[in-house]
């Protein structure tokens, strides 16, 4: 089994490959070039595939061209309604995703750590909204701000809300809090009990 996490974002500036590889071991071009890639393995350790990185260029007229109406089409009945028109917006302006198709069976500590250095080097470089398979879209800042969560999740995130200036307030949000999750959903921040309400 596998799912997929994406990095979208508004330029298309590609990260040469060299970068890339440096990362790990075992990272091997698998299509395009050396400039100017279009797929990547990653394998950790050399025998065990832990992710495909493929790099989709938006441009009307390419087969590609559906991936943003497919994920306009994912983010229907997803809240806070705000945050979703936010991402809705930010879609118009997407020039490149890169898709990571992650194998989690096959990942060991090393891995994940592997993963999580080109997944950093394309963040860094790029900038970017990122959405995870049942979970949701994140903002820039890395900030959780779109509910499709897989059902009993546990533990906290680093959550965001728009003000109403359209400016992002980040907190942690308890994931199993099921009245933190629907003043989330409703695109309220965190309440702030009754001293921090005294305080103006």
């Amino acid at each position: 089994m596998s799912y997929h996490v994406r990095l979208l974002v508004k330029l298309d500036k590609v990260i040469p490959f060299s970068e890339i590889k440096i990362q790990g071991k075992w990272i091997t071009l698998i299509s395009g070039t050396e400039t100017l890639w279009d797929r990547i393995e990653i394998r950790e350790p050399q025998e065990n595939l832990i992710c495909i990185l493929d790099r989709h260029y938006i441009a009307p007229g390419r087969l590609n061209e559906t991936a943003i109406p497919a994920l306009k089409e994912s983010i229907q009945g997803s809240y806070p309604l705000n945050a979703r028109e936010w991402i809705r917006d930010y879609f118009s302006e997407i020039k490149t995703i890169y898709t990571f198709q992650v194998f989690p069976d096959n990942i060991t500590d090393k891995g994940w750590q592997v993963l999580g250095r080109i997944q950093s080097l394309l963040h860094d470089w790029l900038v970017g909204i990122i959405q995870a398979d049942n979970e949701g879209f994140y903002n820039e800042n890395g900030d959780y701000i779109l509910w499709q969560m897989y059902p009993d999740a546990s533990g906290s995130i680093q959550a965001a809300v728009l003000d109403e200036k359209g400016r992002w307030i980040s907190y942690r949000l308890k994931l199993n809090n099921a009245q933190a999750v629907d003043r989330f959903k409703e695109g309220l921040p965190p309440g702030r009990g009754f001293l921090g309400r005294l305080r103006r």
